[in-house]
């Protein structure tokens, strides 16, 4: 079943070159901000690959009563070659809200003037879904917010990932700031509960994604967990391979291992944050993840959420 519809900014004026996708294909709008996608059997949502300030406006549920699928976006800005983003990961507020980290992300985000914030995954059940949606959002923070899926995110349903998907989107999406093409990635299994969709398609997916972008972009890859056990970002599946820094990948960021590192491999960044309430498994501190765009070079540092202290405290912080 074919797809089809426009893509227009608020003021009702159509944008063009904005990639259209269903999971499976992607096309370009046209002058004209209208799209026709093929269709893809297993696609629940229709969406555009773009960042915008809002949490839902850039992605429909897809219907058979529907004829066209009309976008009214609000895009956040994407022509900064310099920029900064923030990343963060598994806050599993199960049993608490997001005020013991929340106040240090809006910080932050505004100290470093942050583009865009990424959340990691792993929020942790529905509940949990439901308020990190509401209370971590552009209105709160400031800037526009994207999530990716972890494992402890997949639910009871028809699939895994269905309720993630009513409430935070695709699993699987792109959008462009500056020269950076940014990716996010789903984890391939729940835990305890499976996907509803193949690695190979959602690599299929990626390749036609790619097939839209720029030859001087480079890309960065957001996902909750590793990318392969080989390490060097090469990935074959299903009898093709997926050599992700010969297709312009330059950094591949992540959470899953409660820990904080980087360092670079085969060319690329391999980046985890660690938790930004807790602190992680290395005994590392609270931190979250300032990454720093120039042009198309890529570098990151931790900002540590500590908590405040008594200046005439004996305790030192030493690793």
């Amino acid at each position: 079943m074919k797809i089809s519809g426009y893509v227009f900014d608020q003021n009702n004026q159509p944008m063009q070159g904005i990639i259209v996708s269903d999971g499976m294909n992607s096309v370009l709008t046209d002058e004209n901000g209208a799209f026709i996608l093929s269709g893809w059997e297993k696609a629940a949502l229709v969406y555009c690959n773009i960042l915008t300030t809002g949490s839902n406006d850039w992605y429909q549920k897809l219907s058979k009563e529907k004829g066209e699928y009309v976008f009214h976006l609000s895009p956040a800005k994407s022509n900064l070659e310099n920029h900064t983003f923030l990343h963060l990961s598994d806050t599993e507020i199960i049993n608490t809200t997001c005020d013991c980290f929340l106040p240090f992300v809006i910080a932050k985000a505004k100290e470093n003037k942050a583009s865009f914030i990424m959340h990691g995954g792993d929020i942790c059940g529905e509940d949990a879904m439901i308020r990190h949606r509401k209370e971590m959002s552009f209105e709160t923070v400031g800037v526009p917010i994207r999530y990716s899926i972890g494992n402890h995110d997949f639910l009871d349903g028809a699939y895994g990932e269905q309720r993630y998907e009513e409430l935070y989107g695709p699993i699987w999406y792109s959008f462009d700031i500056g020269n950076i093409h940014y990716v996010v990635q789903s984890i391939p299994k729940g835990s305890g509960f499976n996907s509803g969709y193949t690695i190979s398609e959602q690599y299929t997916w990626l390749k036609n994604n790619l097939e839209n972008i720029n030859s001087n972009q480079k890309v960065i890859i957001f996902r909750h967990d590793h990318c392969a056990e080989s390490g060097d970002f090469v990935v074959n599946i299903e009898n093709n391979t997926y050599d992700l820094p010969q297709m312009g990948l330059i950094a591949w960021i992540q959470g899953h291992a409660h820990t904080n590192f980087a360092f670079q491999t085969n060319g690329v960044y391999h980046v985890c944050s660690s938790r930004p309430d807790c602190g992680g498994i290395d005994n590392t501190p609270a931190s979250i993840r300032l990454c720093t765009i120039h042009g198309t070079d890529f570098t990151t540092k931790p900002l540590f959420n500590l908590p405040e202290h008594d200046e005439s405290s004996d305790a030192v912080w030493s690793t």
